[in-house]
């Protein structure tokens, strides 16, 4: 999508609470909302800087406060092609965290880069079925996660020509 034309809009709604009234109605939800959303439209616009000021602007009762702290520094990483960044943020954060299914999708896949031993044959096929069956959400992610695209599809073509390789060597 357009990342610019979604901040634009978050930036829009926030300006349409001109009064004490209408920011007080919106501060257990709405602004909240917007501030996050507006947090992870800049780490995938790779203005990460920016996006970790918004991030704390969070009240600490968010209800997406965990997931958010995990999701705008995972997108910043990728943004900037920083695999290796992602991959540490991913080890270092439980896989229950809930996140939505744009970025458990990212989150499998910088797991399958930074760990690919652990990372099973059944999990890869999954990884490839979701990037051909979900095709906005891998169009996402070639704008905003290239380098991690890259790195999965590289380390898969190098794990399949090896299998084929000690498959011949076998015969």
């Amino acid at each position: 999508g357009d990342l610019a034309g979604a901040l634009a809009h978050f930036d829009a709604a926030r300006a349409k609470l001109r009064t004490r009234a209408a920011r007080s109605a919106a501060a257990g939800f709405v602004t909240p909302g917007l501030t996050a959303n507006r947090a992870y439209t800049l780490a995938a616009l790779g203005r990460a800087d920016e996006a970790a000021a918004e991030l704390a602007h969070l009240p600490p009762d968010y209800l997406f406060l965990a997931r958010m702290r995990f999701v705008v520094p995972l997108v910043a990483f990728l943004a900037r092609g920083d695999v290796d960044g992602a991959g540490r943020l991913v080890l270092a954060t439980s896989p229950d965290l809930s996140v939505g299914a744009r970025d458990e999708l990212m989150r499998d896949l910088v797991h399958a880069v930074a760990s690919p031993a652990a990372t099973g044959a059944g999990e890869i096929a999954r990884l490839r079925e979701e990037l051909r069956d979900r095709e906005e959400t891998r169009r996402w992610i070639e704008k905003v996660a290239p380098t991690l695209l890259s790195r999965f599809e590289h380390a898969q073509g190098h794990d399949a020509a090896a299998d084929g390789a000690s498959d011949a060597a076998a015969d």
